[in-house]
């Protein structure tokens, strides 16, 4: 075996790109060879001894590219290992503005905290 693993990715924004280039730049330093492609560029799995996939998610869902890479290659996937990551920058944007508003003092609707403080927010 080779070691050769393909980091793919669907983005809406960028962050999902940046997102596999360090998950290939961290295999890579674990003495893997690692390739990152965007799905769209992606035509054949035989030359990768695994895969990771990604995609960033809208409406609660991976984006329609990346689902259609998954079903598209289902076969290929299910015979090598295959790990898959998400990004989801609605949390962390929220959070964010909170912050700031909080620093301000000033509040959003979007801001306020359930009555149990270690819940997550909704």
């Amino acid at each position: 075996m080779s070691n050769r693993v393909l980091v793919t990715y669907a983005t809406f924004t960028g962050s999902t790109a940046g997102v596999a280039e360090a998950i290939g730049q961290t295999l890579s330093e674990h003495g893997l060879d690692a390739e990152v492609h965007p799905m769209h560029e992606v035509t054949d799995l035989t030359p990768y001894d695994a895969v990771v996939a990604g995609s960033a998610i809208q409406a609660k869902a991976w984006l329609p590219e990346a689902m259609q890479f998954i079903e598209k290659n289902r076969a290929a996937l299910a015979a090598k290992p295959f790990a898959a990551f998400l990004v989801c920058s609605t949390l962390a944007l929220r959070r964010a503005l909170c912050g700031a508003l909080s620093q301000s003092g000033r509040s959003a609707p979007l801001c306020l905290r359930p009555r149990d403080a270690d819940a997550p927010m909704e």
